[in-house]
């Protein structure tokens, strides 16, 4: 069990825990995850309102399953109902706005705790799957807990700092989002229809377009948020139309050599060996 100490496996600090959002796809694969795990497990819906008493005076620990715009004012919702020694989960795919709410708006004692699910629920198991977790100075054993039951049912646990958290996603999630969509923009423009242009697909085009595809399947909540509520996205978009420019200038004036040291110095960084030494 690696670091973890046996004992937080088998102390019963998280008995029941309530998924608010639990009719979303993720707090549907939460509940199902949870009871698996042997945890009693309630869920309310973001609406549902007059049920969330009764869930979270009965929880030891309350995961918020929610679209990261939904987290401000339902944490001004959940402020009088969460008491001492509770666990407030927020699982948001930027930090600085979601973890930060909960530092702000819950109640003294009550422990904190960000955590991403760098997957969707459409996988089986946590096993090899990566889970970030970023600590608070609120977070205690509780979040412990959490924790070593992750990492007991196979997760692979990456700890970051909210900065470090929300730089990444601004490379991997934000800026990736924005750029498929791009694409996807050029091919409606070059290509009177999808299915034509897949006739001239290559293995990697394919690949492309699956995660094209992916990306268009989120939900519009979600596209937009990416984009807009990151802190990081701007400069990190502004810092790739940077290189593409200069990179698409170059090649366009004839100095390939440009584009090729680019590559060189990529197959590096992704310790890749050039194929002409293979």
């Amino acid at each position: 069990f690696g670091s973890y100490p046996l004992s937080q496996f088998a102390t019963p600090e998280l008995r029941r825990i309530c998924i608010v959002g639990n009719r979303g796809r993720m707090g549907r694969w939460f509940t199902e995850f949870f009871t698996r795990a042997g945890l009693s497990v309630g869920g309310v819906d973001v609406e549902d309102v007059d049920r969330l008493s009764k869930e979270l005076a009965e929880a030891d620990a309350v995961l918020l399953s929610v679209p990261m715009g939904a987290v401000a004012e339902l944490c001004r919702t959940l402020q009088p109902l969460l008491v001492p020694g509770q666990l407030l989960v927020e699982n948001c795919s930027i930090k600085s706005t979601a973890l930060g709410l909960l530092e702000s708006l819950a109640p003294e004692g009550v422990e904190t705790l960000g955590i991403h699910t760098m997957f969707g629920p459409s996988a089986t198991s946590l096993a090899a799957q990566h889970v970030v977790v970023s600590r608070t100075q609120r977070s205690g054993r509780k979040a412990d807990a959490l924790e070593a039951l992750l990492y007991k049912h196979g997760a692979s646990i990456v700890h970051a700092t909210v900065q470090e958290h929300d730089a990444a996603s601004a490379l991997l999630q934000s800026l990736l989002h924005l750029i498929l969509i791009a694409l996807a923009e050029t091919m409606r423009s070059e290509s009177a229809t999808s299915d034509r242009l897949a006739q001239f697909g290559t293995p990697t085009s394919q690949a492309v377009v699956e995660r094209i595809e992916r990306v268009l399947s989120q939900t519009d909540g979600l596209i937009e948020d990416l984009q807009r509520l990151n802190p990081k996205s701007s400069a990190t978009r502004q810092l790739f139309s940077k290189v593409f420019a200069e990179l698409a200038r170059a090649v366009d004036q004839g100095d390939v050599a440009r584009l090729l040291e680019s590559v060189a110095a990529s197959r590096r960084y992704f310790n890749l060996p050039s194929p002409q030494e293979t």
